[in-house]
């Protein structure tokens, strides 16, 4: 690449240098410029990521450098320029909270137990000088020059470095809690924060498009995806500039460490058991969800299951001024078969009709009359009931959510591998509306009373064609089927357990995989077992073998 050298007038900290950089390559520009003064003019001396001046003799003091993202008009707000930022946790949102603890001007390190974590696809650590990594135990020494600490959300906060850090008076915040803070103050953003135990992909999905559907500049991200750092850091470059709604799917873990979240509306959609290896107690994991609703402004929207009367009070005693909406009852959102009636203080009452919807599940007819609700909550211009209605048709269901895969000999293949726990296939059983082969298994979640909790299924499968289990727990939830009074067949993994479900499913029938268990005993995640059932499923319909 080559860099021009002709003379440019400086004004102030905040000229442009368009015509300066006309010869660079588009996807290429540098990040910063150094320049030397010569009769009131600065000459370009040279441009790049690490372009610094470094002045050791008295004449070099006339050179001068400049940030191009200053230059180019963008508001860089280094309100971090003199702090020690450690980032705990290099995931996804580690990585995502530190790019912009740089942009916003800190020195970074990142620190993670697993010393050997590949960070070749991350660029960041090769072009920052103000970034450094310390991968394994040397906790105390990186700890001990931290300003703040930004906990990611796979760290919980019994780990030794957040101990360390608390017990030293550092600053421990959320990566949730340290992005949020960093959305630019004049950006006008509605936030709507969607959390619970099974649903909340779903409704942050919706609550997106529906918003999308209405004219409504939306971004969706948070545990879904992409976190709220990058989002901060999109709208302070200028990447995501004019987002006017950010709608997060927020989980336990994110909630859990301090943080200065605060949501214009938000939603509990429900609450079992889950996670409680982290949180330890049922008691504990409520209070994390439930955080969500603590810095909300008096009367805010939050959206709570109508018949939970014990976490309504949590809600209330983490946030007294809430505007409780029901789901399930109103005021709030309420179902009257394929029809909802929303009720929002300070709004006109209006009902939905849920018909158009083309997803399985009665539990999605709640889900979306809920996103519709919520996004009424937040009262933007343009999102009313006529224009959310009119959404309603249009959305979309993300992969292995009730997903239908299409039909074999007129046997419906329905994806529901998300489903990792028993509530969530419980939920998804009792929805469909034909009868089913239900796929079950997989790596199962210990109940803390003991047991694995798959009678909870027996009433929603009762009017179902058949039960297979599958997978390492296959016995144990056959076991407590039959004690349930459910007949149960055993298959040793899912591809005998689609060929046992395509000899049971007659005509007009489903085969449901809602397995009610983690995927970790022969697959590395939901989404590839989600893959390898439709996988198996074009292999029935191409090879013509009988369903």
């Amino acid at each position: 690449m080559v860099f021009p050298s002709k003379l440019v007038d400086l004004k102030a900290d905040t000229f442009l240098l368009r015509e300066l950089l006309k010869p660079c390559s588009r996807n290429a520009l540098p990040t910063s410029a150094l320049f030397y003064k010569r009769s009131g003019k600065y000459v370009s001396l040279g441009f790049g990521v690490h372009a610094r001046s470094c002045p050791t003799k008295p004449r070099q003091k006339r050179f001068r450098y400049v940030d191009f993202r200053i230059a180019s008009g963008i508001d860089r707000d280094k309100d971090l320029e003199s702090e020690n930022v450690v980032v705990l946790g290099l995931g996804v949102s580690g990585r995502a909270a530190a790019e912009l603890a740089l942009y916003r001007g800190a020195y970074v390190t990142g620190l993670d137990d697993n010393s050997k974590l590949d960070l070749t696809s991350w660029s960041v650590p090769h072009r920052f000088e103000r970034f450094s990594v310390s991968l394994g135990s040397d906790q105390d020494s990186v700890l001990a020059n931290a300003t703040q600490l930004v906990v990611s959300p796979g760290v919980s906060l019994q780990s030794r470095a957040v101990k360390r850090a608390l017990s030293m008076g550092i600053p421990v915040v959320s990566e949730l809690g340290f992005g949020f803070q960093a959305i630019p103050r004049d950006s006008r953003c509605a936030i709507a924060a969607i959390t619970g135990t099974n649903g909340k992909s779903t409704v942050t999905h919706f609550l997106a498009q529906l918003l999308r559907s209405a004219g409504v500049t939306a971004w969706a991200g948070g545990n879904l995806g992409t976190p709220i750092s990058a989002l901060s850091l999109g709208m302070r470059t200028g990447r995501l500039s004019g987002v006017q709604a950010a709608v997060l799917e927020v989980s336990s873990f994110q909630l859990e460490a301090p943080s200065a979240f605060r949501p214009d509306a938000a939603a509990v959609l429900n609450l079992t058991p889950d996670h409680l290896e982290r949180h330890g107690s049922m008691a504990a994991y409520a209070a994390a969800k439930c955080s969500v609703f603590r810095n909300m402004a008096p009367g805010a929207p939050a959206f709570l299951p109508g018949d939970d009367h014990a976490l309504t009070e949590m809600a209330l005693d983490a946030n007294p001024s809430l505007s409780v909406l029901g789901i399930g009852r109103l005021p709030g959102v309420q179902l009257m078969g394929r029809h909802a009636a929303v009720s929002i203080p300070g709004l006109p009452e209006f009902e939905l009709d849920l018909r158009p919807l083309r997803c399985s599940g009665t539990h999605n007819l709640v889900n979306a009359a809920v996103a519709a609700a919520m996004a009424a909550s937040l009262r933007l211009p343009g999102a009313g009931p006529s224009q959310l209605q009119g959404g309603l048709g249009r959305l979309e269901m993300l992969p292995h959510r009730m997903q239908s895969l299409g039909t074999t000999h007129d046997v419906e293949w329905i994806d529901d591998s998300k489903a990792t726990n028993v509530e969530a296939a419980a939920t998804g059983i009792q929805g469909l509306e034909k009868p089913a082969v239900v796929l079950l298994g997989g790596r199962a979640k210990r109940l803390a009373e003991g047991g694995l909790g798959f009678w909870r299924v027996a009433g929603a499968l009762s009017c179902h064609r058949a039960a297979v289990a599958f997978g390492e727990d296959a016995p144990g939830i056959a076991e407590e089927l039959c004690d349930a009074g459910v007949a149960c067949i055993l298959a040793d993994d899912l591809e005998e357990a689609v060929r046992v479900a395509c000899g049971l499913a007659l005509p007009g029938d489903a085969i449901l995989l809602s397995p009610g268990c983690s995927s970790f005993d022969e697959f590395v995640s939901f989404e590839h077992r989600g893959r390898a059932f439709a996988a198996l499923k074009h292999a029935y319909s191409t090879e013509g073998r009988s369903c």
